[in-house]
């Protein structure tokens, strides 16, 4: 037997969605002044979840920006952004 499938509703889909909104602010601010622990719990969380609810692209867009911060990537600034772009992207 496999488990019931995870089905959010709309309002689900819209409190997550609103909530990855409300997160962009601090993280933008963490990543301007270098902290990047707490934007890597962030990315963590969200990576394992993006998809559940139906938002593939920003689980991509975390799953991306977590590894480049547990590798040490240079290049961190961008993938903070191209997550916020996944984000912004999905308010449609």
């Amino acid at each position: 037997l496999s488990p019931p499938a995870f089905e959010p509703s709309c309002a689900m889909r819209g409190g997550y969605l609103k909530r990855r909104k409300t997160e962009l602010d601090a993280i933008m601010e963490q990543a301007r002044k270098g902290e990047w622990r707490p934007i890597q719990e962030m990315a963590n969380h969200v990576r394992g979840t993006g998809a559940m609810y139906g938002f593939p692209n920003i689980g991509l867009a975390a799953e991306n920006l977590a590894k480049g911060l547990q590798n040490g990537d240079p290049d961190c600034r961008t993938l903070v952004d191209l997550y916020a772009k996944a984000v912004a992207e999905s308010y449609v």
